[in-house]
């Protein structure tokens, strides 16, 4: 095989994974595993520990919205005015778009995805339905009482596998979803040179990815296709300014398809579908794999629910500095609480690190985009406007 082709197919496998959260593609590998025989659960947050799931033989599928703009039947359960994942999310279950789905898990991250799940649970969509709660912070004792919620997990899980669950089988899954972070934190270090080879709209592709497919369909695919990687050509036409941006919920790729045609580069993510899900692996050198999985799912990266907000923030600033980054955009979603009480406390703590940073409202799938592209551009001359000088006469 010559070069040139092996560089062909490899951008080609490339391509299908980034897209693999499009509409007509994100339930693809679920539907294969169904007509494998297996099962397939959905999951609603990234605190769920998914080598539960993994361990039962049982696949771990990350739940994303309708992207489509109307969702008047959820509406009609749930109020306009609140976190658009959870409406857009009940529009697809009730369109049918999630019929493969044996069952459904998810934890007291806020109340939308509690309500959300109440609702899933009202509809009897899935027989199996299950919801773990999550303590706000992260201590020795809140460490083992999230481990008992997940030995309660595993006896669920139990039932609907129709087989027990192992240690060997637990270290085993831990294993492999070990390996999925560290090849994704590979790329992370990618995204440190001073042209990335993948844009950030192609990372969020790439992570969702990870969490769309079976784990260790995933590793091989992209640990074949590191070398690649590596070597891959930058896809885009400016690599400065470079920024983070700071989200949840973030599974289109179209937000940072606009922030990077403003002629920069987003270098890094501050995501729970990206840098936060994926930092930090379970520490498989303990007795206890329930406790080696609290720690790890309590201790990972903070997001805006959990109360550690000087934490986060210092992680955001350390990331800053790490990649390099020029300034900060917080593309907080609408109605998100908990990101709504936080975005004053992550803002000043940006300014008083000296971080350029600015914080813009986002629906859960874009409109208004001509607005949000006017106050990106106007950040980018902020942070460079010897390069706008001019721009668009």
């Amino acid at each position: 095989m010559t070069s040139s082709l092996a560089s062909l197919e490899a951008e080609a496998s490339l391509e299908r994974l980034v897209n693999s959260n499009q509409p007509e593609h994100r339930a693809l590998w679920a539907q294969q595993w169904k007509q494998g025989g297996g099962k397939v659960v959905g999951v609603l947050c990234t605190y769920v520990p998914v080598e539960v799931l993994v361990a039962a033989d049982v696949m771990p599928w990350r739940v994303s919205g309708t992207w489509a703009d109307k969702i008047d039947d959820a509406l009609v359960i749930r109020s306009a005015n609140s976190c658009g994942y959870c409406n857009h999310v009940l529009q697809s279950l009730l369109d049918g778009d999630m019929a493969f789905l044996d069952g459904v898990v998810a934890t007291t991250w806020e109340q939308d995805i509690t309500r959300l799940w109440d609702v899933w649970l009202h509809l009897g969509k899935t027989k199996f339905n299950h919801i773990l709660h999550l303590p706000h912070y992260t201590s020795e004792r809140t460490i083992k009482y999230y481990a008992q919620e997940i030995a309660e997990f595993i006896t669920e899980v139990e039932k609907l596998a129709g087989r027990s669950i192992t240690e060997k089988d637990l270290w085993q899954a831990i294993e492999a979803c070990n390996r999925r972070r560290s090849l994704i934190l590979q790329v992370y270090e990618l995204r440190k040179r001073a042209m990335p080879p993948l844009s950030g709209a192609e990372m969020v592709g790439l992570t969702v990815a990870g969490t769309l497919m079976p784990v260790e369909q995933f590793n091989q695919e992209l640990g074949a296709l590191l070398p690649y990687i590596k070597q891959r050509k930058p896809p885009l036409a400016s690599f400065t300014p470079r920024i983070l941006v700071s989200s949840d919920f973030v599974d289109n790729p179209a937000y940072l398809k606009l922030i990077e045609e403003a002629d920069c580069v987003v270098a890094m993510d501050d995501f729970d579908t990206g840098s936060r899900y994926y930092t930090g692996l379970v520490q498989a050198d303990g007795p206890d794999p329930l406790m080696a999985l609290a720690r790890r799912y309590l201790g990972q990266s903070g997001s805006a629910r959990m109360v550690a907000w000087q934490a986060h923030t210092e992680q955001v600033a350390a990331w800053v500095k790490e990649y390099d980054i020029n300034g900060v955009i917080e593309l907080a979603q609408r109605y998100s609480r908990a990101r709504e009480m936080r975005s004053p406390f992550f803002m000043d703590r940006m300014n008083k690190a000296g971080i350029k940073a600015i914080s813009l409202e986002r629906e859960y799938t874009p409109s208004n985009m001509g607005q949000l592209r006017n106050r990106v551009q106007a950040f980018m001359e902020m942070l460079n406007p010897t390069v706008w000088k001019g721009h668009g006469s």
